[in-house]
């Protein structure tokens, strides 16, 4: 698990390269993406969701190579737990989750 460390009231420019397993990247232009930030202790039930980003919010510009980004503002501090969800063709191709916490200041 990852973890980033970002100040209150910053908007983050995050990306995501995508791989297989022998490290080449992945076409995510007919994947569906999800990404959503929840602060709890990790568990799939009862957190609060901070900030959910939809297909859509994504910048799919060059997903050809496995890449996309989406901005996130982080407005609350807190530690939270962002989890990526990629499906493609009705299989889900990546499911990560990363430690992201968020203070006035570091």
């Amino acid at each position: 698990m990852k973890t980033l460390r970002v100040i209150v009231g910053e908007a983050k420019n995050l990306l995501f390269r995508i791989r297989d397993a022998n490290g080449a990247p992945v076409d995510l232009s007919d994947s569906n993406i999800t990404f959503a930030f929840k602060l709890g202790i990790g568990t799939e039930s009862g957190e609060y969701v901070l900030v959910e980003k939809q297909d859509s919010d994504f910048d799919k510009s060059n997903a050809e190579n496995g890449e996309v980004s989406v901005v996130c503002p982080f407005m609350e501090d807190g530690i939270f737990y962002a989890t990526l969800e990629i499906n493609q063709g009705g299989f889900l191709l990546d499911k990560s989750k990363h430690r992201v916490e968020v203070s006035p200041e570091f």
